[in-house]
């Protein structure tokens, strides 16, 4: 699955990707070297909240 999202989609430019899951999706993701270099640091899918200015500026 992995190796497909990277040849078929990632590779061919198609759109960029976002993988969202569980840590135990790591084991998946670990099979295929040639995408875990590709892959940034985690980001942050907190819920966003009105009373803060950064998220108000997000909205």
């Amino acid at each position: 699955m992995a190796t497909a999202i990277r040849e078929k989609i990632m590779d061919a430019g198609v759109a960029p990707v976002a993988f969202v899951g569980s840590e135990d999706a790591g084991s998946v993701l670990a099979q295929v070297p040639e995408l875990m270099e590709r892959l940034d640091d985690d980001i942050d899918l907190s819920p966003l909240r009105w009373d803060t200015r950064g998220d108000r500026a997000l909205f």
